[in-house]
This record gives C-alpha cells, sequence and structure tokens, in this order.
C-alpha cells in the first residue's frame, strides 16, 4: 500500500476524533452558569425548580413547590418562529456577502444569525415567565414576597436570562 493511501477505519478514526474536537456554530438561551443570586444559588437551578417543581426538605417539614412551566412552553410555542428566523437572518448574510469567500465564512460561522436568533429566543423566555399566572402563591409564599405574581419578585430570574453564541 502506497504511503499517501488511508484504509477505512483509519479515515473513521479520524473523523471521530474530529467529530469530538470540533464544535459547529450554536446558540443556546436560558440561564447561563455563571448566573447565580446573591447568595451563591445558581439561578439555573432555581428555574430548574419552578420548571419541574420540587419537593424540598427542612428538617422534619417539606415544602413542596408545584411546576411552573415557561422554559418548555417557549420553546414548543416558538421554535418555528426562531428557525424561520435564522434561515431568514443567514439568507440575508448570504446575499449582502460579496465574494465566494465571505459566502463560505458565512456558512461556517453564522454569528449575526445566530445572535439574532438567541436574541429572539432570550425574549420569547423572559415573555413566557411573564405569562405565569398559575398554580398561584401559597400563603407562606406571599409572606416571603413583594407581589402576588408566580415567578417574580425580585426580578432577578428575568434579567438572568440571556443568550450566548459559540462560535
Amino acid at each position: 500500500m502506497p504511503p499517501s493511501s488511508v484504509t477505512l477505519r483509519q479515515a473513521q478514526d479520524f473523523l471521530a476524533v474530529l467529530a469530538k474536537t470540533t464544535t459547529s456554530p450554536s446558540v443556546k438561551a436560558g440561564f447561563l452558569a455563571a448566573s447565580q443570586y446573591p447568595d451563591g444559588t445558581p439561578v439555573a437551578s432555581i428555574a430548574a425548580v419552578q420548571e419541574f417543581g420540587a419537593s424540598i426538605r427542612h428538617g422534619a417539614h417539606t415544602t413542596l413547590v408545584p411546576p411552573r412551566p415557561f422554559l418548555r412552553p417557549a420553546q414548543a410555542q416558538h421554535q418555528a418562529e426562531w428557525h424561520a428566523l435564522f434561515t431568514a437572518s443567514l439568507r440575508t448574510a448570504l446575499q449582502t456577502a460579496v465574494s465566494a469567500q465571505q459566502k463560505a465564512a458565512t456558512l461556517q460561522n453564522p454569528t449575526v444569525a445566530l445572535q439574532k436568533t438567541g436574541q429572539a429566543m432570550q425574549t420569547s423566555i423572559v415573555n413566557a415567565i411573564q405569562a405565569v399566572q398559575s398554580p398561584p402563591n401559597t400563603a407562606t409564599t406571599l409572606r416571603h414576597k413583594h407581589g402576588h405574581k408566580p415567578l417574580v419578585d425580585t426580578a432577578q430570574l428575568l434579567h438572568a436570562v440571556a443568550c450566548q453564541v459559540q462560535a
């Protein structure tokens, strides 16, 4: 076998390594790892408790937090819009690219389209949090809050919603 030939197995091994080391451009929205409440509690943890509900033990007492989903409804209601926005933004970027090199660079790293999509995702999540009305807060919760609106007290959860583009 000449030194320049590659076996199928070698090619498969190379592609497997490449897949593990190469990341595709992507966007995510929600609660990023660095976002914390003043006491150090990750906002993502509180968001998960609110999204799915929880049973929290305090010694002999257990507090039940009912689910108040907002992430899943936002995704279900707006996923098609996000896809359409990304497609339209990418199409516009490709139409404004002058050279074939610019078009290739846009396809390899569609940062502008991803950023627009991420901002739309972020807005959808914030709107979904604001739309949650039930289940209502319990009397115990109301004693600790400034208002009656579920998921909104200090607005830290709302302000922590962010998007991040990985290029």
